[in-house]
């Protein structure tokens, strides 16, 4: 479950940072070019307020500034929601400036600065933070409205019409933020859920790795992979000796215990891109990718004595006084040329092991 909610959280990440690096930046210039052309036709050519042209020359800076970042690369997926925060406070004051600069409530641009907040809120949600960015928009309009017309500015229609703007538009986001988080989370769940399922569907439930339904995918995708690169891959198959002498005297449970415990030696002494199954029964199988037959041999050596020197409960009771098991290894190409004939060259050298009381690697 924790690890869906990370591989979601992680495609979040990839798909924020795609906008922030290869629409945003084009984005910003054109709302810096019509913002500009509009103020332009609204105020007849007349662009003569200090306070305007200072802010629009800012961020036509930080347009820049962001496409400039986007470009070499300084925005990453670690950083990237920082980023996009950051971007949208400056991108949210400038558009709060232009809809105030341009009527307040009866700016054209009133709906569209809404349409976006509401957009960017209902697509990537950070709750907290979006209030206090609304609020503190809210604030700032106040104090513009007080620095132009004083106290009496709070008495006049176009202030009570955008006053009712801004919080309506702040309780329709609260509203579909929230109703957006009840989705996500469902669809969180969903996914976690999904990924669960998954995870049962492939891994052994007594043992924890791989289960055979895994082992034939993997066969198959790895000689796939050995044959493109020209590497070999080896396999190596594990039988438990006398297992079944062992299940009988100690019962089922003692039996599973030894099973785990194997499991477990095996996987702690694989290598991290070993993929290692439970075969069925007592045996287990490893797809040694990149490894030849020289190698392979000796892997499976030692893997034999860690499993034989192991004190199991009750290994006195067994020939030889602990628990020994046979291991059969074939080699792609040089024994076998797909998944089919490597398993049987595997599976008859296992035989041959178990015979001659050795590892046969032949």
């Amino acid at each position: 479950m924790v690890e869906a909610l990370k591989k979601i959280e992680r495609q979040k990440a990839r798909l924020l940072w795609k906008k922030e690096v290869f629409h945003v930046p084009y984005i910003r210039f054109g709302v810096f070019l019509i913002g500009f052309l509009i103020v332009w036709i609204l105020r007849q050519g007349k662009l003569e307020d200090a306070v305007f042209a200072w802010a629009t020359v800012l961020y036509g800076l930080f347009a820049l500034a962001a496409w400039i970042a986007a470009r070499s690369r300084m925005i990453s997926l670690r950083n990237v929601t920082i980023w996009w925060l950051a971007g949208f406070s400056v991108d949210t004051i400038y558009g709060g400036y232009l809809v105030y600069f341009t009527g307040g409530a009866n700016s054209p641009l009133a709906p569209l600065l809404a349409g976006s907040l509401l957009r960017v809120l209902v697509t990537y949600p950070h709750l907290p933070v979006f209030y206090i960015i609304f609020f503190l928009h809210l604030f700032v309009y106040f104090l513009a409205c007080v620095s132009s017309g004083g106290i009496a500015v709070f008495f006049q229609l176009e202030f009570c019409i955008t006053l009712l703007l801004l919080l309506g538009t702040g309780l329709v986001i609260i509203y579909l933020i929230r109703h957006h988080d009840e989705i996500s989370l469902a669809k969180m769940k969903l996914a976690g859920e999904r990924n669960e399922l998954e995870v049962l569907a492939l891994t052994d439930g007594l043992t924890g790795v791989y289960n055979y339904r895994y082992f034939q995918y993997c066969l198959v995708e790895e000689i796939k992979r050995a044959e493109r690169y020209k590497i070999p891959l080896s396999l190596l198959i594990f039988d438990l000796d006398f297992f079944k002498t062992y299940n009988d005297t100690f019962g089922h449970p003692a039996g599973d215990r030894v099973l785990k415990k194997v499991a477990e030696i095996l996987r702690q002494r694989l290598r991290s891109n070993d993929i290692l199954c439970r075969y069925g029964g007592d045996e287990f199988v490893a797809i040694l990718s990149g490894t030849g037959a020289r190698e392979a041999a000796q892997v499976a050596k030692n893997l034999k004595e860690a499993i034989e020197n192991y004190p199991f409960p009750g290994r006195h009771c067994l020939p030889g006084g602990r628990l020994t098991v046979s291991v059969g290894v074939a080699t792609y190409p040089d024994d076998a040329s797909n998944h089919i004939d490597l398993v049987e060259q595997a599976d008859r050298r296992l035989y041959m092991a178990k015979s001659s009381d050795d590892l046969s690697t032949r």
